[in-house]
């Protein structure tokens, strides 16, 4: 089996429920419950946009936002329409038509504009990454990774602000 992340959850998981009985049990529950970091690539003038955006959201719920927690925030968006969604050939489609937005070639034209972003998920919602990419490529092979998937989804929102169709300030602050 391939790796679907460098966190390698799946299979992790596929480990540990070979383990039988309490200890594996145990092992299962601590497992899903704790956190992984993962590092993606994001334009780094996205990135400064961003810092931008979580100092503005830390400032009005007078609290902790971050990066990550932007992130964490599009992942859940991601989770909930896997959930929902009968097929996940949907979902990896829209995946399709953020990799062809010309703001992502332009984006990633040149390395040297690219900074490391490292994201601190819980390994759950990696697990359900890793399971969405696992079922889409029962449909069709692809080179996603989940760090790609993360990597699209920040660009695609960037996307989004900048053309005024998204003020994700205040759908995080509301959905507080």
């Amino acid at each position: 089996m391939r790796r679907y992340s460098e966190a390698a959850v799946l299979i992790e998981y596929l480990e540990e429920t070979q383990i039988q009985g309490f200890w594996g049990r145990l092992a299962t529950n601590l497992m899903k419950n704790s956190r992984k970091s993962l590092v993606i690539q994001v334009p780094k003038r996205f990135y400064v946009k961003n810092k931008l955006i979580c100092e503005t959201i830390q400032e009005e719920i007078e609290g902790h936002f971050n990066q990550s927690d932007l992130v964490n925030h599009l992942v859940q968006e991601v989770l909930s329409e896997y959930s929902f969604s009968p097929s996940p050939i949907r979902l990896y489609e829209q995946f399709r038509q953020i990799s062809l937005l010309p703001i992502v070639n332009r984006s990633y034209s040149d390395e040297k504009d690219l900074c490391n972003l490292t994201v601190l998920m819980k390994k759950k919602d990696i697990l359900r990454l890793e399971m969405f990419l696992l079922d889409a490529e029962e449909i069709e092979d692809h080179p996603l990774t989940v760090e790609k998937l993360l990597e699209l989804k920040y660009i695609e929102m960037c996307d989004q602000v900048l053309d005024g169709q998204r003020d994700i300030i205040k759908e995080i602050i509301e959905g507080d």
